[in-house]
């Protein structure tokens, strides 16, 4: 099993990958830890696709922070299955109209990136390290 890497302001999903922590530095709230004790308000209808995409292996625990955007409250998070082979991003900038949906898939030590619209595609497969 993987092991999670964090270094306050990065979450690591290989030693060669990382990610800006969401919930650092956040000028509003955050929150660390298990899913189903988040709200994902928005991103309801995602989650829900993706735990069913999913299937046993689903995603167990987050990272989130909310900060003030230029016009409005922004939230972003990651979240990750229990032995860290998935991962889901959600990233918004203080920028309006920023932002990025995406998830990764981790296998011996690489890093496969998604859009999450690809990956909820009817199509797409399921790595076997998933399944």
């Amino acid at each position: 099993m993987a092991q999670l890497s964090t270094c306050g302001r990065y979450i690591f999903l290989t030693p060669n990958k990382k990610m800006l922590n969401p919930s650092y530095d956040t000028g509003i709230s955050r929150y660390i830890g298990p899913v189903e004790n988040y709200t994902f308000k928005h991103q309801k209808k995602n989650y829900d696709a993706i735990q069913e995409k999913l299937g046993e292996n689903k995603l167990t625990f987050i990272y989130e922070g909310k900060f003030m955007g230029d016009r409005r409250k922004k939230t972003a998070f990651i979240a990750h299955n229990n032995d860290l082979s998935f991962w889901w991003r959600k990233y918004e900038s203080k920028a309006e109209g920023s932002g990025q949906n995406k998830v990764y898939f981790v296998n011996d030590g690489n890093v496969t990136e998604l859009h999450l619209t690809e990956f909820l595609s009817n199509d797409l497969q399921i790595p076997p390290s998933l399944q």
